[in-house]
């Protein structure tokens, strides 16, 4: 080998060690950073005309395992979703209570009872009479009011999705900027890493808010596509649209994944992916908008309902001196008109301007002389002791009283806002082993850094040290030749 050669392979040899310190340094420096990854730049024996030529320092790059990075994203949209279910029914659980708790409907429905038993004792008692009608109001309220909390909760989960819909469109606008970069560099073959953890806190913050799916294509670039594969972001980004509805009422239906797109629809170019949508936090409030309050109105219009319906029939064998105590607002309950009573039942007007009718009925036209008579508050106690009531809703089903359906619903809604808020946790637990299982294969380790470092140094010192014996060695031959 000649000197010119050992000269040559010798400042290759610094050149990669500087690199590498500048590497190292780089991860010592971002040991903090969120979203920074390892990076390492492997040496390689350069070989010309097939003879050694020192060493060159390999293109930059990141240690990920990409498959664990696939799994933490997955988990994360699977938290998000249970997150925003479990958030939003913990305020309509604290709206219902508990069934013992003196405001919740099941509550309400046992001080209609009790009122009656009391007004039993002495139906000429107009104290008592107004009691009843007193708690009765106060059930038509709770009603009312149950059913203005679920179609509040609606438009807040509507709210929110168009608030992550806007932090998405976002994400994947930079996702493409960043795509264009990377793209650049690779074909001029430098160093994607630090683009790439960039473009990697992107796309989380998108599985955040709904479940994806990524593949890398030659170029480097990204590909982001919904869970059913619908594009989010090919060579451009999409848009997806969204138009918060407002104002919604119990008969609003929303997210039907229609062609065209319809309302609360999620869309691009004009194609719903609405149904695409499951998991994230736009996935868990799609379901909580679209289904899960949607549900729990139905359950709740057919208590309203089958409590109308119930006083209508509480008349005698002959079909008369019912007590018709509950109206679809100002008109009388018809079974047809279920959807959305609860949001509309009222106490009778007839019988809030004439409580006596309590004990009558309303259907007779004039107070009885006979004010003792319990005839008709007999008829209408069995209302509350009905257990015969067939419920059919396709979650709450079977045979019930009023009152422990209300208790069932009651149950209902906090086992399911439960089953969210465990399965929240299990999912966060597990998106934290992941991470930590990221953390150990990506994240910075001082120590390790410290130890390379100290490693370069010492090759940097031997190249150093022989340039500077090559550098001895030309001089001597020049003395030579002088």
């Amino acid at each position: 080998m000649s000197l010119t050669q050992a000269l040559q392979n010798s400042l290759s040899g610094l050149a990669a060690t500087q690199g590498g310190l500048d590497v190292v340094s780089r991860n010592i420096a971002n040991a903090n950073t969120a979203g920074y990854t390892r990076k390492i730049a492997d040496p390689t024996a350069r070989i010309l005309a097939g003879e050694g030529a020192g060493v060159t320092l390999g293109v930059e790059r990141r240690i990920v395992d990409q498959q664990v990075l696939t799994d933490l994203r997955s988990t994360i949209s699977d938290r998000e979703r249970d997150k925003a279910v479990s958030d939003l029914l913990g305020e309509f659980e604290q709206s219902f209570g508990q069934p013992g708790d003196s405001f919740s409907i099941s509550h309400r429905i046992d001080d209609l009872r009790v009122a009656f038993e009391r007004l039993h004792s002495a139906p000429e008692n107009v104290v008592l009479q107004a009691a009843v009608v007193e708690a009765a109001q106060d059930l038509t309220n709770e009603f009312n009011s149950l059913s203005s909390t679920i179609q509040t909760l609606r438009e807040k989960a509507d709210q929110g999705i168009n608030d992550a819909v806007s932090e998405v469109n976002a994400a994947l606008q930079r996702i493409e900027e960043l795509n264009v970069d990377i793209a650049e560099r690779v074909a001029g073959g430098k160093s994607t890493a630090d683009l790439q953890d960039l473009r990697e806190v992107q796309l989380e913050l998108i599985s955040e808010k709904l479940g994806i799916n990524t593949f890398i294509r030659n170029d480097g670039t990204v590909n982001v596509l919904t869970e059913a594969s619908s594009f989010l972001l090919e060579v451009d980004a999409k848009t997806i649209s969204f138009s918060p509805q407002g104002n919604i009422g119990v008969t609003t239906v929303l997210g039907q994944n229609s062609a065209p797109p319809g309302a609360g629809d999620l869309s691009v170019d004009n194609v719903s992916i609405t149904n695409d949508i499951t998991k994230g936090e736009i996935g868990g409030l799609l379901q909580l908008r679209d289904t899960l309050l949607v549900q729990a109105q139905s359950q709740l219009d057919e208590l309203a309902g089958e409590l109308a319906e119930r006083f209508q029939q509480s008349g005698n064998p002959a079909g008369t001196n019912e007590v018709d105590l509950f109206f679809d607002g100002t008109a009388t309950y018809a079974t047809a008109n279920e959807q959305g009573i609860s949001s509309r039942i009222a106490v009778n007007t007839a019988i809030v301007n004439n409580t006596w009718r309590l004990r009558d009925g309303t259907d007779v036209g004039a107070e009885s002389v006979n004010r003792g008579d319990q005839s008709v508050l007999n008829t209408v106690l069995q209302v509350f002791e009905d257990n015969t009531i067939t419920f059919n809703n396709g979650q709450i089903n079977g045979t019930f009283t009023l009152q422990n359906f209300a208790s069932s619903w009651i149950g209902f809604q906090g086992q399911q806002r439960n089953n969210f808020f465990v399965s929240e946790g299990f999912n966060d637990q597990l998106a934290t082993s992941l991470s930590q299982r990221f953390v150990n294969d990506s994240a910075v380790n001082i120590d390790e850094e410290l130890a390379q470092l100290i490693q370069l140094q010492t090759s940097y010192n031997a190249s150093a040290r022989a340039i500077s014996t090559i550098n001895e060695a030309f001089d001597q031959l020049l003395a030579i030749r002088i």
